[in-house]
């Protein structure tokens, strides 16, 4: 079985990036990893009512980006009904993805009513601790954000599951039935928001 996870992560205070360890099994090698997400806050698209949040580290030194973390979601809290769980929320997510990797910074584009309702939500959600960063991309040009996956999916530094909803809805535009699709927001806003603000870290 593939593992996805680090067996063990440290925080590398001067470069301020995670340094994660693997087992032999996973898709990723050792090394230190720049931890940056992307966030498709819920909207209604042609596959339904559902947000995404993708979860990305750039190994330092390869430049390959690699989804750890994909997560679809409709509500930020937990919605319970009757002592039954209807849906779960994804405030508990990232306490779990700062305690994994040390992730706590994801970028998002979306119109400001939707990204405040629910970056409020999740502020204000006791599940959220620690409360993650949230940074916002923008990009003139719509295809460009594509042309940035199409490129680092080209030169192979771009590494996702086999059978994952980001590599479903991959396969969903490819057919050009549709573009609203929240996974791939998720990583468009991840791939940019790195691009735009990593600096080349000195490695010691």
């Amino acid at each position: 079985m593939v593992n996805h996870r680090p067996i063990a992560v440290e925080w590398d205070t001067e470069n301020l990036i995670s340094k994660l360890i693997f087992d032999e099994n996973s898709i990723a090698p050792t090394g230190r990893y720049l931890m940056r997400g992307g966030i498709c806050f819920p909207m209604m698209t042609d596959l339904g009512f559902s947000g995404y949040a993708i979860l990305c580290g750039r190994n330092i030194v390869t430049k390959t980006n690699y989804v750890f973390e994909e997560r679809e979601f409709k509500v930020i809290n937990h919605l319970i009904e009757d002592e039954k769980l209807i849906y779960e929320g994804l405030s508990s997510w990232f306490p779990e993805m700062w305690k994994t990797y040390f992730a706590d910074t994801f970028f998002f584009n979306q119109d400001y009513e939707t990204q405040k309702k629910y970056r409020t939500q999740i502020f204000r959600s006791a599940l959220a601790n620690p409360s993650p960063r949230f940074l916002q991309v923008k990009w003139q040009d719509k295809q460009q954000p594509m042309h940035t996956i199409f490129e680092k999916d080209t030169l192979g530094q771009l590494k996702y599951r086999s059978k994952g909803g980001l590599k479903k809805q991959m396969e969903i535009y490819s057919t050009g039935e549709t573009e609203d699709l929240p996974a791939l927001h998720a990583l468009k806003c991840a791939l940019v928001g790195m691009d735009k603000y990593i600096i080349d870290y000195d490695i010691h």
